[in-house]
């Protein structure tokens, strides 16, 4: 449901940008460092090597302000022996821009939306694979768990446009959210003894946007 909800509001606010004053949009990608990827089962995996994300987004102004609206989504994973993480973002931005030329803005914006983080032990091509059991102890036939939090996330960045239809932006962004369910299983049970309900991390992101 709530997958379903971001979903809708980063597509409906992605097409309204090209429908208002001076809108544009293209694809990005993602970067989360390693020591933003926490191991809430305390398993050993260390994705030291982060995550590379990629997805999209578009933005539109409104009025003659400086105030731009929109949203955007991203996506990907990371595997390291036989666990995998995927993590994936959408959200509704709202943004403003400092211009000191024609040709450099900096940008200052927040998100609000929806994470989702998987873990899941990755099966070889035999069906078997050399992790027993997902969580000491627990049914080696739950092999994913998740989690879904409600997210506001702040950003801050720069954008060149050496040609009037396309900029290049790189951008930082702090995202903190908050789960009403926590950690769950893939069968829709809570995971006991994992009382996380927040997140926070950050990511690095650039892309190419689109537009007039």
């Amino acid at each position: 449901m709530k997958k379903l909800l971001v979903l809708s509001i980063v597509s409906l606010f992605a097409l309204m940008s090209f429908a208002v004053q001076f809108g544009g949009g293209g694809p990005s990608v993602v970067f989360i460092p390693g020591d933003q990827i926490v191991d809430p089962l305390d398993n050993g995996f260390d994705f030291t090597n982060g995550i590379f994300a990629f997805g999209g987004g578009g933005m539109g102004r409104i009025g003659e302000a400086p105030i731009f609206m929109g949203g955007e989504g991203w996506g990907g994973y990371s595997q390291k022996g036989d666990y995998k993480y995927t993590a994936s973002y959408g959200a509704f931005n709202v943004s403003t821009q400092l211009s000191p030329s024609k040709y450099v803005a900096f940008d200052l914006g927040a998100g609000l939306g929806g994470f989702t983080q998987i873990i899941e032990v990755v099966q070889q091509e035999n069906g078997e694979t050399e992790t027993a059991d997902f969580i000491g102890g627990t049914s080696p036939y739950l092999n994913q768990i998740s989690f879904e939090a409600f997210t506001f996330g702040p950003y801050a960045g720069i954008t060149v446009t050496p040609i009037d239809f396309m900029s290049v932006y790189v951008r930082g962004q702090y995202i903190v959210g908050a789960s009403f369910d926590g950690w769950k299983f893939e069968n829709g049970d809570n995971v006991s003894d994992l009382e996380q309900q927040y997140i926070y991390f950050y990511n690095i992101s650039a892309g190419f946007t689109f537009g007039f």
